[in-house]
């Protein structure tokens, strides 16, 4: 039978006249504080910090030349825009521990505090404060143990450590969580992968990292997550020299509906990951490209990637023509441009054709940022080769 409404409102009174008591472990006590701290406090600090990283991840953009990162922190300056809005989610939740916690006998009473300071660490990691962040997740770890939030705050402890570069921390940090006897159904299996591939990465065990990453694709849970760190794991079997593995993983790279650029970049990278075998799917995949009038910004991108099967099957003078339409196709890709003229005044250079090894080691030259990791080598070989040419 269903209570009536002056059950309801008498039943609300009582809540409110002795709910408002946190030392005491009753069930009213309980019950309100902690629907007040999840409806009240944490509900909208959570949604506005979701928002507010959702917001640094749309705005990151990335250099598809270097390993992708395996997550988007955001920018000095993005920390810096997004500083007020993250305070305003460790206000709400501060408020809430102040007002909801229910600390009795040493015990916390009411389970929604964990999830309030596990907001607070986190808008504090994405401060770049991360001592505070730190500190933050520790405290969840040692003060709430068997709350929801333990293992999610070793996670996070572990990447707070990585940024810090603090390895040992890191890896401690996750073997509390992999060595766990009961994880619980809800810990976030992928995201524990990736951050293990991470902190691998960071390391330099690019082969320990794959077998995580592997792990971690299937598994992750957000459809950006996902195809992020399938493209990092292409990469990653790349450098490593796994060709057929990193073609095969682009290809599904593709299939995920990535955003353009990631998609456009996969497509590229199948083709300068191939080394051996039959090119022609990969040059037929490319050609389909040029026809497509939505490529026509990346048109010197594709050509450098013909050049590249070209070459690789020893057509070293069609290589060198699609070189040059690569750079006749460059308008605002700067850093392209350098790559196809570097790659020609390396070509040149091999075979002893010094004029144009020069010619082109020059225009690399004025086509880079002294961050270059061949700057100082360019700039001395094309003041060399100009000498030469001169005796």
């Amino acid at each position: 039978m269903r209570p009536s409404l002056h059950g309801l409102a008498f039943l609300a009174a009582l809540m409110l006249s002795t709910g408002c008591k946190q030392d005491k472990d009753a069930f009213l006590n309980r019950t309100y504080h902690r629907l007040t701290a999840r409806d009240n406090g944490w509900f909208n600090a959570n949604e506005k910090l979701k928002e507010t990283v959702m917001g640094i991840e749309d705005a990151h953009v990335d250099d598809f030349d270097q390993l992708l990162p395996l997550f988007v922190y955001g920018s000095e300056q993005q920390a810096k825009n997004a500083t007020p809005a993250l305070e305003k989610c460790i206000d709400k939740c501060s408020l809430v521990i102040e007002r909801h916690s229910m600390d009795i006998k040493g015990k916390e009473k009411n389970t929604w505090i964990d999830d309030a300071w596990f907001v607070i660490a986190r808008s504090q990691f994405y401060k770049r404060n991360y001592s505070e962040a730190e500190r933050g997740f520790a405290h969840i770890t040692r003060q709430y143990k068997g709350f929801n939030r333990e293992h999610d705050a070793q996670m996070w402890l572990a990447l707070t450590a990585i940024e810090l570069q603090q390895f040992g921390k890191a890896q401690s940090a996750l073997e509390h969580v992999t060595n766990a006897k009961n994880r619980p159904k809800s810990l976030d299996e992928g995201l524990l992968a990736a951050v293990q591939a991470q902190l691998e990465i960071k390391r330099g065990k690019l082969d320990d990292a794959i077998l995580h990453l592997e792990r971690a694709v299937p598994l992750a849970r957000a459809k950006r997550q996902r195809v992020r760190w399938a493209f990092a794991l292409a990469q990653l079997y790349a450098l490593k020299g796994q060709e057929k593995k990193a073609i095969e993983q682009y290809a599904a790279v593709v299939k995920m509906g990535p955003p353009y650029e990631m998609a456009f970049h996969a497509q590229i990278f199948q083709a300068l990951a191939h080394n051996k075998g039959d090119s022609k799917a990969l040059r037929k995949m490319l050609n389909g490209m040029l026809r497509d009038d939505k490529h026509i910004d990346h048109f010197d991108m594709i050509h450098y990637a013909l050049a590249e099967l070209e070459l690789e099957e020893q057509h070293r003078e069609e290589g060198i023509d699609y070189l040059k339409k690569s750079i006749e196709a460059t308008e605002d890709n700067q850093k392209q441009k350098a790559k196809a003229f570097l790659r020609l005044a390396d070509l040149y250079f091999e075979e002893r054709e010094y004029e144009n090894a020069q010619t082109y080691y020059d225009s690399t030259f004025t086509n880079i940022t002294d961050t270059h990791k061949r700057y100082k080598e360019i700039n001395a070989r094309a003041q060399s080769l100009t000498e030469l040419i001169g005796y």
